[in-house]
């Protein structure tokens, strides 16, 4: 099939969004001749892998002008939504030269994976799949508490605009039209019930991992070393506030006495960063938590190699990609049960901890680690287990198979 991508964020040199749009991009072009529209800021990363060789199916297409990002992270997330809002606006004329041009058989939406900003490619007289799109979690207002008040106003804001969102013509115009809507998860399907009553609903997740990324994380799993002494604990990201962090901090603190000794290693930066070392100063724990701007290549290998545990409490979650990579190496997950990482560790292995509110969360997941603490083997029994379930539910492999059938649906589907 002849298809037409629209993916804002792809790029083969970074992760999150970028990554996604970059391996669907790659994969649906080694079936289809795919051409792909995308930012103008991602032009010299991939012009950089064509001329290695990169993406040798597919054609891409540049919409907006390179732009710097603000240095403060909620002011970029901020910044990312006002470029997505205009990118899209812009979308449609090109969109339609293309299709003049080319006659596409399908339009496909990939990034961003969010339903928030509806995408105009229904519009044009081919099939539109949408997807796969999430966004659609909520930080409850029970753990607002645990927030800065930025980060307060913040949810507070995302909550009246997604209401907002969700009212507008262009967004049910969008989930009405488009012909198949491709969920990201359990969450996402639900949502869409209300708008696609009698329309096609699908679930994919976003995320899927070549063979060559697969490998370095399964070799750390294959080298780690047997599980005694401390509990040495790990999660990365971007430290916001509802990445639940601080409630990680107080159960880790909840073990001081009496409890199993434990070593709790963060890498990244963000807006909270220096607030959750004050917490753990205050909580009588700095000792035992490390704050690291991060591991890259071999070295973030290594570290989840040396990590027994992935703790992250994290709400609003899609599909964690460092969730995945942990548990790919072997590293057994203990996170809230909320949203896309508790739907993932439900399905695949580990502990999914309920989160009716702050108190009883923390108090889970100091049970949690009590538990992988005590039962040693089992908890690497468990989480090899659940290192495989990943490798088959989020393989290479699944996505394409999954893709092409999806297509072919598309196609035989009737035109709303």
């Amino acid at each position: 099939m002849r298809v037409l991508l629209s993916a804002i964020s792809c790029r083969p040199d970074l992760g999150s969004e970028a990554r996604v749009g970059w391996n669907a991009a790659v994969a649906i072009g080694e079936r289809h001749e795919c051409h792909v529209v995308t930012h103008g800021e991602e032009r010299a990363a991939i012009e950089a892998e064509q001329a290695r060789g990169g993406a040798p199916g597919v054609t891409f297409h540049y919409l907006g002008e390179p732009f710097r990002w603000h240095p403060n992270r909620l002011v970029a997330r901020l910044q990312s939504w006002m470029v997505y809002r205009r990118w899209q606006e812009q979308l449609l004329p090109l969109a339609r030269d293309l299709h003049a041009r080319h006659s596409f058989d399908l339009t496909h939406h990939v990034t961003y994976v969010t339903w928030r900003v509806p995408s105009p490619l229904w519009r044009l007289p081919v099939p539109f799949l949408w997807g796969p799109i999430g966004g659609t979690a909520t930080l409850p207002r029970a753990f607002h508490g645990i927030l800065s008040p930025p980060a307060r106003a913040f949810e507070m804001a995302r909550g009246i605009s997604g209401a907002a969102a969700s009212r507008s013509r262009a967004f049910r115009e969008c989930a009405e039209n488009a012909t198949i809507v491709l969920a990201a998860n359990d969450e996402t399907a639900g949502f869409f019930r209300a708008f696609r009553p009698r329309g096609l609903i699908r679930q994919l997740p976003p995320v899927f991992f070549t063979p060559e990324q697969v490998a370095p994380l399964v070799g750390a799993m294959e080298r780690r070393s047997p599980v005694d002494g401390v509990l040495r604990l790990f999660a990365g990201g971007n430290l916001e506030g509802r990445k639940g962090v601080r409630l990680a901090l107080r159960a880790i603190a909840l073990l001081k006495d009496g409890g199993p000794a434990v070593q709790y290693t963060f890498a990244g930066g963000g807006p909270e960063l220096e607030s959750l070392r004050a917490e753990a100063v205050r909580l009588g724990i700095s000792e035992a938590v490390t704050f690291h701007p991060g591991f890259y290549g071999a070295a973030y290998a290594d570290q989840l190699a040396a990590s027994d545990v992935y703790l992250l409490p994290s709400f609003r979650e899609t599909t964690p990609i460092t969730l995945l990579e942990a548990i790919l190496a072997g590293c057994y997950p203990v996170v809230a049960d909320a949203s896309g990482a508790g739907e993932i560790v439900r399905k695949v292995g580990g502990h999914a901890v309920p989160a009716p509110d702050p108190d009883a969360l923390v108090a889970g997941l100091a049970d949690a680690l009590r538990w992988c603490a005590s039962h040693r083997e089992e908890m690497s029994a468990k989480a090899a287990t659940a290192s495989r379930a990943v490798q088959e539910s989020f393989s290479r492999a699944r996505y394409c198979e999954a893709m092409d059938s999806l297509y072919e649906e598309a196609t035989r589907a009737p035109r709303a």
